[in-house]
């Protein structure tokens, strides 16, 4: 039957989505460990860490693909090239552009660099980043259980009838149409 209640249809994908970010992280370090012969300094913060930051990345990822679909993957994509740039991962934040000076601090990847370096080689404290991961979980987690309690609170007719549905529907539709633009071959 149908799910109608918000929280166990989080709690049916959490299940999964959370599981299968811890797994991806502990393969991770694992790999990098057997293979690179990676030696952090703190193994069980480094394995703990990397399936924090797995699991908060995975959370705001799944929000913002079930609220907007496709121009959410979007959103999301255009996040991670900004973290890029600005997560000073690569090179210190100090050599980059004032751009990149600017959103340092917004960005989460730059808390799971420092958490990395410090867990890794440093041996300092992570605590902020442990929080910055900790409540993007929480947050990303909490708007997704209200939005899947809207969205079993709302008949199937109406939902259709929102915006958000028509904007859903709407990028589908450009996707599609970008799609058969792409495979058009001239004869």
């Amino acid at each position: 039957g149908k799910t109608t209640s918000g929280l166990r249809m989080w709690a049916c994908k959490a299940s999964v989505m959370y599981t299968v970010s811890t797994l991806m992280a502990v393969i991770m370090i694992s790999v990098l460990m057997l293979v690179n012969g990676l030696s952090p300094y703190q193994t069980l913060l480094t394995f703990a860490m990397a399936a924090l930051v797995s699991a908060g990345f995975m959370s705001m990822i799944v929000f913002f693909n079930i609220t907007c679909g496709k121009i959410g993957s979007f959103i999301v994509l255009i996040f991670m090239v900004l973290q890029l740039g600005g997560a000073a991962g690569s090179y210190p934040i100090e050599t980059s552009s004032g751009f990149y000076n600017a959103i340092h601090p917004f960005m989460p990847f730059s808390y799971s660099v420092h958490a990395f370096r410090n867990t890794l080689a440093i041996g300092g404290s992570i605590t902020p980043d442990i929080l910055v991961f900790a409540g993007m979980l929480v947050v990303f987690s909490v708007l997704s259980i209200l939005f899947y309690r809207w969205k079993t609170s709302v008949s199937e007719e109406h939902f259709e009838k929102t915006l958000l549905a028509q904007l859903l529907q709407c990028s589908c539709k450009s996707a599609y149409f970008v799609a058969t633009i792409r495979n058009l071959k001239p004869t």
